[in-house]
Parts: structure tokens; sequence; C-alpha cells
């Protein structure tokens, strides 16, 4: 700003007190004398932009450009206005040209890094805030900054660094708080999240993100209903499409009834129904919106509707999702050469996922495939052993979706095999395009996907019910044989007391080992009706990843199982190898209805113990039937809530009956471990629509 200009100080003074009209008038003036003054058209375009009027604002910001084109300010002032505005490339225009004109001016650096987070090139941004942090040692903002493109590139531990310098520069800026509480977030610690999240919000009241950041990490949580409130406190604040995209897609994680969940499900589709009159394209990462579509699985219903309403709404809101891979455009096959397979998911390290499909990828045959593991770089768990030992390479990818369909679609795959897609936001989204000629999907997640680019659904041909096709939007694949292929796991010898462990010496032990958020409402007053039938009877349980489920399903339980509720152990996690030996010193494993257990039949099964089970209509609810009709065994499969009870009291009360059960059991568990059938149909089936692509 020029000195001594009495018109400019007074304007200026009138533009920080906040009366915006005030300071155009007396630039107005001054502009009159002086027409050319760049610094009044700079401060014109200030006042425009802080009225919300950014399209005036920037014809007046390049009016003082085009008096002093080589100022840093004026083109970096431009260059924000444009990125607030969603304008990217004239932004970068803006930007680079200010970088060029003033190489120590950190806030062009920081600006320009900006932007090129916005267009994924996060490598790029890093160097840009480190420039800008080397010009600048406290610029507590270029540190907030820097530490969002390290979240972005999975590096959490140097974005918490970050996140604290910003703090211990500046502890009254609520931006660094708010990103800690993004890192504590992506890395599952909601509570030190929410504390952060809390600590943005007082410091800022007015600080919309904060409180959907907030919103998310609650929901995640299970208090749906005060994730609600604080997506309704940040659309208040700033009107984004993106906070109502997030409030339509809440599902609670532990309901409390199943009229909560008959209530959240109608909630669903007419939200996103009233989103979906007018959409228009909505900027930003959808990552950050995902709806909550994972837990629609648990409620035992078809979600083919539900999953194919959220699939279009995605696909017009965010219309860049929808991609096509070069070379699945090309009619060029390479015969003669192994079939190119990738096999994408998050969840490759120990996780039920990589357990289910290790064994499957290990038995294809090698003259026939080359197989490649794809997971997001950065992962928590990073990628097992087992997933190494089966697959011929490993591709860590970004974690952002533009790069990382990009990356994939360089490696020319001919089958695009998804393991679990549902499971978490990145798999999904990135799901949308079309990065092989043909892709799949398996059941990682048993659910349908509801995109239109996923083309086959794997699934296997006894646990599905004859209409299973209805459930999906993708043609249903009906392998024969078990679900995967899956090795006997052992017990420790000597095998653990059950003190050793945690479990009361005394009496039954009704173990019910699944995530607490399979445990469906029906359930309830059924399993309190067996500790009431069983007075020496414990039910067992162990504790949810996030203690905040634990707590919500135990209340739920309290008032339904009275007295008994005293009966009621939960255990905390624990490693394989003594969840393993818990099964093995437990007299029943329950499954839970209506979407069963999976990964844990094929432990149970090794150690013998019976699974008393209720099928459910849908495959997430049948694979424990389909175990059973593998090894011939009826004996534990309900026809009723009823019956569940029944059968499960008698095994765990007549030590004759549960000791000739689990003899049947430990005899044919052969029929569903290490399954050859499964892998080779497996192999089979891609054999085939490579060649028919």
């Amino acid at each position: 700003m020029s000195d001594g200009d009495p018109a400019l100080e007074e304007a200026l003074i009138l533009h920080q007190r906040g009366e915006f009209e005030a300071a155009q008038r007396v630039l107005r003036q001054h502009l009159e004398i002086d027409p050319n003054s760049a610094d009044g058209l700079h401060l014109m375009a200030l006042c425009e932009h802080a009225m919300n009027r950014n399209d005036t604002a920037l014809e007046w910001l390049e009016k003082a450009i085009a008096q002093q084109p080589e100022e840093a300010v004026f083109l970096s002032n431009a260059g924000m206005i444009a990125f607030g505005c969603g304008r990217l490339e004239r932004a970068e225009g803006f930007l680079e040209r200010a970088v060029a004109a003033n190489a120590q001016h950190a806030e062009s650096f920081n600006n320009l890094a900006l932007v090129r987070e916005r267009q994924a090139r996060f490598d790029e941004a890093a160097a840009l805030l480190e420039k800008a942090i080397m010009l600048k040692p406290d610029f507590a903002m270029a540190y907030a900054n820097h530490g969002n493109v390290l979240r972005a590139l999975g590096l959490l531990d140097r974005a918490i660094t970050e996140y604290q310098n910003a703090i211990l520069i500046s502890p009254m800026l609520a931006a660094p708080h708010n990103g800690l509480g993004n890192t504590f977030r992506q890395m599952d610690r909601r509570v030190e999240a929410i504390e952060s999240f809390d600590r943005a919000i007082s410091l800022d009241p007015g600080y919309a993100d904060a409180y959907f950041n907030r919103a998310m990490t609650l929901a995640a949580q299970g208090e749906t209903a005060k994730a609600e409130a604080d997506l309704a406190q940040a659309y208040g604040l700033r009107p984004d499409h993106r906070f109502l995209v997030a409030d339509a897609g809440l599902l609670p994680v532990i309901p409390a009834s199943e009229t909560e969940i008959i209530r959240w499900r109608e909630r669903f589709i007419r939200k996103f129904e009233e989103l979906s009159e007018g959409l228009v394209p909505i900027s930003g990462d959808p990552e950050q919106v995902g709806a909550m579509n994972f837990y629609l699985a648990y409620h035992g219903e078809n979600d083919c509707e539900h999953m194919e309403q959220l699939a279009a709404f995605y696909a017009k809101a965010f219309p860049d999702l929808l991609w096509t891979a070069p070379h699945c455009n090309s009619s060029d096959k390479q015969e003669g050469r192994p079939i190119r397979l990738g096999v994408a998911s998050k969840n490759f390290g120990e996780h039920a996922v990589a357990w289910m499909i290790f064994g499957l990828l290990a038995q294809l045959p090698r003259d026939q495939f080359s197989v490649t593991a794809i997971t997001p770089s950065g992962s928590n768990e990073g990628v097992s052993d087992r997933i190494s030992d089966a697959v011929d390479d490993v591709l860590q990818i970004a974690a952002n979706i533009t790069s990382a369909r990009q990356q994939i679609a360089d490696e020319r795959f001919d089958i695009l095999l998804y393991a679990d897609i549902g499971m978490e936001p990145f798999s999904y989204f990135l799901a949308f395009s079309r990065l092989a000629p043909v892709q799949c999907v398996t059941w990682g997640h048993p659910d349908t996907t509801g995109l239109r680019s996923i083309d086959y659904y794997i699934s296997n041909d006894i646990a599905e019910p004859e209409d299973g096709q209805e459930s999906y939007t993708e043609s249903l694949v009906r392998l024969p044989g078990v679900q995967s292929w899956y090795p006997r796991l052992s017990r420790s010898e000597p095998l653990p007391s059950r003190q050793d462990i945690g479990l009361p010496s005394e009496g039954a032990i009704y173990l019910c080992p699944q995530n607490l958020i399979k445990i469906h409402p029906e359930m309830d007053a059924n399993l309190a009706d067996l500790l009431a039938r069983d007075p020496e009877g414990h039910l067992v349980i162990f504790g949810a990843s996030d203690p905040n489920w634990t707590r919500l399903l135990l209340a739920r339980w309290k008032p339904v199982f009275g007295r008994n509720f005293e009966r009621v152990l939960v255990l905390p996690r624990v490693s394989l190898q003594t969840f393993v030996d818990t099964i093995a010193l437990s007299d029943v494993v329950l499954d839970t209805w209506p979407f069963g257990a999976g990964n844990t039949n094929y432990q149970t099964f090794a150690m013998g113990v019976p699974v008393v089970t209720l099928p459910g209509r849908w495959i997430r609810g049948r694979g424990t039937l389909a175990h059973y009709t593998h090894m011939g065994i009826d004996d534990c499969v309900a026809q009723s809530p009823a019956e569940f009870v029944e059968i499960a009291h008698r095994l765990g009360t007549d030590h004759a009956y549960r000791k000739e059960i689990a003899a049947q059991i430990e005899a044919r568990s052969d029929a569903v471990l290490e399954d050859e059938v499964c892998a080779d149909a497996f192999a089979k089936f891609l054999a085939e629509v490579r060649a028919k692509a």
C-alpha cells in the first residue's frame, strides 16, 4: 500500500473494520483522481471479495495487475480468489506468475501449493510448502498446509509433527487443530480427533469444516444423532452441498432398535432422492462425503435399490469419477502371455479380507496368471507376508483417486478384481472408473456395489439363495465349493486354561466372536433368553475396535437382559492365536444374523467347535449354512430364533451331545478348509471371462 496517501489510508482502516462499502466510497473518489492507482484498484478488489462478489473482485485485481504486472501480492491474491471460486486453471496461472515474479514471497509458494494439492500433485505441493517455510520459518499456516499434504501422501506421523509445529507458532490458529483431528481420524484415534475438532471450534466458532469433520468422526463412533446436529450446524455456517451429502449418508453403527434401522434406511433413500433433484456437479474429494452405505448390509435387507441409487447420485455429483483407462478401448488382447490380474484392497494387512482371499490368489496357476496386489501407500497395516507370498508383485498406489487410477491404468491389467468394495470409501470411489476390460468384485464385503463399472460379483453357489441375482447389479457368478481356500489354523499346545485368557472357570461359554456391528437388535431378546435358560452360562463377546461401539451395544442389552446382564463378559481385543484359543475353549459359538460369520467360521471349524446359525435371506447371512452343507451336518442350523436358542442351550448343557457334534465337525472339516474346488473354479472363471472380453 502506498505510504502517505490519506485516502488510501482511510480506506484501509475502513476495510480492516469491516466497513467495506464505506471503504469503497473513499476508493472511488481516490480512483477518480488517480484511475491507475494499483493500490487503490487492489483494495477495491479486496472489498469486493470480502462481500463475496468474487467475479467483480477478479476484475479489479486484473486492473491492478495491469498497472503492476510483477507485483506478487496482487497475483497471489488473484490466484486465491480464483481458487476459492473453483477456477483452478486461472488460479494456477496467477500463482505461477506470482512465484516467478518474486521468489522470496512465501505466501505465493504456500498458495500455489494449495492448487497443486487440489490437482493431486502432492509431491509438488510438499516441495512448495517446504520452500514457503524456509522463506518464512514462523509461517504457521504453511506448516498446517504441509501437514494436510503429508496426510494426503499417507505420511501421518510427519503430518502430526507439522500440525504441532503450527500450533507452537500460533496457538490460537484453528486450522492446525482441525488438520490434527483429521489425521487422528484417519488413524482411527477418534477420541483424540474429537478433542482436536473441539479445540478448533472453540478457537473459531464459525469454522464450518471443523463441525463437518467432527460430525464424520462422531458418525464413525456410532453417535449418529450428534453427527446429524453437527452437520446441520456446518451447513448453517456455510451452505456447502457436501454437508448435505454427508447428512444424507448417515446410518447408525450400533442401531438402538429394529425401528431405528427402518427409520434410517427410509431417511437414506428420501434424502438422496431430494438431493438428486436439480443436482449439479460438486467440487472436492468425494471420499470426504462418502455415505455410510457399508452398514446397509448388516440390516438383512436387499440393498440393490439403495446401492444403485447411491451410485447414480455420486456419478452425477462427481462426474470426474467416470474415467476409462485408454487400454480398455483397445482390441489388442496380446494373446500368448499370462493373464494380468490386479487385485485391489486397502485391507491386505492382518485383516479378514486378506485371510479370505490370499489362498485363492496363491492357488492360481502361474503359467496362466500374473497376479499383482494393489493397495494404497500409507495404509495402516500395509501388506501382510501371506499376501506378498501369494502374488507376483505388489503395487503401492497413491492414496488419492486421480493418481491411483492412472497408476493402475499404466499397468494395463486384463482383469481387475476388487476384494472388498464397500468396506471403505477409497475402493468404492476408485471402482467408478473402468481400469481394466473386465472388472469384478468378490465377497470381502458381501453386498452389491450398485456400480455399472463392475461386471461380475464372484460368489458361492450354495451360500446364495436361488433368487440371489435379485440382490446384485453385477452379473452373479456362483462358484462351486466353499467361499475361499482357507488354511487350517492350530490351537496352542498346551492350550491355556480358561482363567489364563479371562474366561470363567465354571459354566458354559456361549461365545459370539463376531464384530459387534453384526449383532442385530432382533438377536437381543433371544440371547437374553439363552442366558435365562442356562443360569450357569456366560455370553462372551470381544470388545469393538471403537470402545464406543461396545458401550452402545451394552447400553442396548442391559434393559433386555435384566439381572442376567452380569453374565455378559466383554473380552479385550487379542492376538489371532489367543482369539483361536478362546474359540477352542468355548462350548458353543453363536453365529450372528441376518449378517453371519465368514472368516471366523474357518477358524472355529478348525477347532472342532459347534457354531449355531440361523440362515439369513441373502448371502451375508448364509455362509455358515454353506459350510455345514459341505460337511453334511444340519444339527446346528436353526429355522427360527426360538430354535437357535434351543440348539445353543442343548449344546451348552448336554455335554455328550456337544461332544458328538464336535466329533462330526472335526471329522468333516476338511470339506471346508483348503478347498481346491473353489480355487480351481475361481481360476477357470477368470480365464473364461478374459477370453470373452
